[in-house]
């Protein structure tokens, strides 16, 4: 479900520090809400409103109405002709967009709303037991500036200076193999367990390759950019912390040289963004399997069998890795002429791992740098975020424990179940699916696991112990523990009671072809997507369509690749005369989205939208076939309710390049061109032909009849 409103800009409290896995906190001296900190809101307020003056106009059929400032409130709307702003038009004319983010939405009013009621829960010190404990202590930690300072950049300058003093490739193997000295330095490999794609009912180990430091493997390919602003971030991070370290500015620039060649070579066997974008691309994609014998045969001079040891993971059998020949890569790397670069590259990419675990200049300098261009929350937000990215358990727990959500649980479930049997109904509906197609999707409709809210079974973190330690320290820990979960797993049965994804806090919701799940999280059922006291009519609009959309991924090209439970299987659950049938309509789909175009000289892309598209307009064709038989329905409220939920308003430069990076389609899009497909939208409102919101039933772009 992961919309222009469920990623980055609008879930993540500090988008561009998530990106690097790495999130930062809260101050104490000069970081209060006091008369200087008005002073740079007002500040903000004008950057807002310079970024505000790159207006676009030209759409068609209907004004790109996300971005910030092609709304006014004299404009004269109508149902009619744009649904969308008719509905929203006095917020899209009005709402700010608040720093640190890059658009306002209706989940950046529910990811407030369960921020505040995360931080009371935090405060609530009648919660004794250890998973609270464990989210105090390292919220408390984050906050306690005084040690930070006094520590300084001294523990960065131990395992720098260990890193710097080895002589060989050999004293390379055993620093990084032994995780005394190495615990807390990235590696070239990382490690971690998953649900195996040929029996989704045992774990076995995932190696893979940790993002490269600018980001996307794809930058790379052609060279490093260095006029990019990524690598003059990167640069300007590194030599701020390395240079206290004792490396002058140019040493700096010729270690991140070294380690961005070392990254160039592992490029070629790592999925760009492109690639991961491109919704074709990757269609049918398995990821590989091997023995631990056939991965002797592939690795013979990099030290992965010793790194699997000394990390927890020498009992491994069986390996699954993300992308053909990423091991192979490995030995090419792992000589003694390339040795000074990997000490580099260690030496870089250990910087950038902990340099906001360190002193306040550190993380200032970290966090102004990569947030130079959209401003920063409050501290206590950031500290916030950094409990929420690295324990996001043991701080759901606090929460649950805190406030009942046992009444929204058993409501959920229960929309949950609805849409499964409304499924149900869809495809029996269907004149062109096979028998088969149907059996087999009956057979994942049965066998749905149902992941509602929270988990009642939570991971153990009963042997983590935070107390007394430094920030710094507890980032270790944290990490630590985790790598023993993921070691601990491997070769043992998958515990489906046990939730792939921790954080129930996040706004969001999925669904999983490992798990045949349809997860709703906590995290989103706030603001407009749920409240207790909601109508049916708005219950079904926004959690409801939320639920019906994600399930709907489950039926689509990559859904059918797993089974009811969760086996990759050699053939999809459908035909291939199934497959042509879904493949013509989608592209008929394709075709009417290209020729919507978003302002002058941009379309939008029909190519990436395809299967977010077909979700949204299927989760609301379920959403009217599960309410078909109710004579009472107020659809007037139904479709305004959609209509409020995708309300969003962003900067314009971030919007248009969003037309092309974000497989879902622009929040206006997914409203009006949603719900133009129905009748029951157009009788509701009127709607003829001439009518910018009409579509005539031979043009309509539904999968699903």
């Amino acid at each position: 479900m992961r919309g222009k409103g469920l990623h980055a800009m609008a879930a993540a409290t500090l988008s561009v520090a998530l990106a690097f896995g790495a999130l930062a906190g809260c101050g104490q001296q000069g970081h209060t809400q006091e008369p200087a900190q008005e002073e740079e809101a007002a500040a903000q307020e004008e950057e807002s409103q310079k970024k505000a003056d790159f207006n676009t106009f030209g759409g068609s059929p209907w004004l790109c109405t996300v971005m910030q400032g092609n709304v006014t409130q004299d404009m004269q709307t109508s149902v009619k002709d744009d649904f969308y702003l008719a509905v929203n038009k006095d917020w899209l004319a009005t709402a700010k967009i608040p720093a640190g983010h890059i658009a306002n939405t209706s989940f950046y009013d529910a990811e407030q709303k369960v921020i505040q009621n995360t931080k009371d829960a935090l405060a609530n010190t009648s919660l004794k037991g250890h998973d609270a404990k464990l989210a105090r202590q390292l919220y408390d930690a984050f906050l306690d500036w005084d040690t930070r300072n006094e520590q300084g950049v001294a523990p960065a300058q131990k395992v720098v200076d260990d890193i710097a003093s080895l002589k060989s490739l050999d004293e390379l193997e055993a620093f990084i193999c032994d995780p005394e000295r190495s615990a807390d330095v990235p590696m070239i490999t990382v490690f971690g367990s998953q649900a195996r794609g040929a029996d989704a009912s045992q774990y076995g180990t995932f190696i893979g390759f940790d993002p490269p430091l600018l980001g996307d493997p794809g930058d790379y390919r052609e060279g490093v950019d260095k006029e990019s602003e990524r690598y003059k971030q990167t640069l300007t991070v590194e030599t701020g912390l390395l240079t206290r370290l004792g490396y002058t500015e140019d040493e700096v620039k010729d270690l991140l040289d070294d380690a961005l060649s070392v990254e160039q070579t592992l490029s070629y066997v790592q999925f760009s963004t492109a690639e991961l974008m491109d919704p074709k691309g990757l269609e049918g994609y398995v990821e590989p399997e091997y023995t631990i014998d056939e991965i002797k045969g592939l690795v013979k001079t990099y030290p992965l069998f010793n790194l699997l040891e000394s990390r927890g993971f020498g009992d491994s059998q069986i390996i699954n890795t993300g992308r053909e020949g990423q091991l192979e890569v490995l030995d090419e790397l792992w000589t003694e002429e390339n040795f000074p670069k990997l000490k580099n590259f260690f030496i870089a990419r250990y910087a950038m791992n902990v340099v906001d675990w360190l002193d306040e200049e550190s993380y200032e300098m970290y966090m102004n740098t990569f947030n130079s261009d959209i401003g920063r929350t409050s501290l206590e937000d950031e500290a916030y975020a950094t409990v929420k990215a690295y324990l996001p358990g043991p701080l759901a727990q606090a929460y649950v424990e805190t406030y009942d959500f046992a009444p929204t649980k058993e409501r959920i479930t229960a929309l949950c179940k609805d849409a499964i049997q409304t499924y149900r109904e869809l495809f029996a509906r269907q004149d062109w699916l096979s028998d088969q197609a149907k059996e087999s999707f009956n057979k994942k409709l049965d066998n749905m696991q149902i992941n509602a809210v929270y988990p009642d079974k939570w991971k153990d973190y009963s042997g983590l112990d935070l107390a007394g330690r430094s920030y710094y320290e507890c980032r270790s820990a944290i990490a630590a523990y985790m790598m023993q979960m993921e070691a601990n797993n491997v070769g043992k049965p998958v515990d489906r009671d046990i939730w792939k994804v921790e954080d129930v806090l996040d706004g969001n919701a999925m669904y999983s072809g490992q798990t045949n799940s349809i997860n709703i999280f906590l995290g989103i059922l706030e603001g407009n997507f749920y409240q207790p006291d909601m109508t049916d009519e708005e219950m079904y609009a926004s959690i409801g369509s939320v639920i019906f959309h994600e399930l709907s991924h489950a039926f689509d090209p990559r859904g059918v690749l797993y089974d009811e439970n969760g086996n990759v299987k050699g053939e999809p659950l459908w035909t291939e005369a199934d497959r042509a049938e879904y493949d013509r309509r989608g592209e008929k789909l394709v075709n009417y989205f290209n020729n919507i175009v978003v302002c002058e000289g941009k379309n939008a892309n029909g190519d990436l939208y395809e299967g977010e598209v077909i979700a949204d307009i299927s989760g609301i064709e379920a959403c009217l076939l599960a309410v078909e038989d109710d004579k009472d329905f107020d659809y007037d409220q139904f479709f305004r309710t959609y209509a409020e939920l995708w309300r969003e308003v962003g900067y314009p430069k971030d919007e248009l390049d969003l037309v092309d990076d974000d497989l879902h389609a622009p929040a206006y899009l997914r409203t009006n061109v949603t719900l133009q497909q129905f009748d029951e939208f157009l009788e509701t409102y009127d709607i003829k032909e001439g009518d910018n919101m009409y579509l005539a039933p031979e043009d309509r772009i539904l999968v699903w009849d």
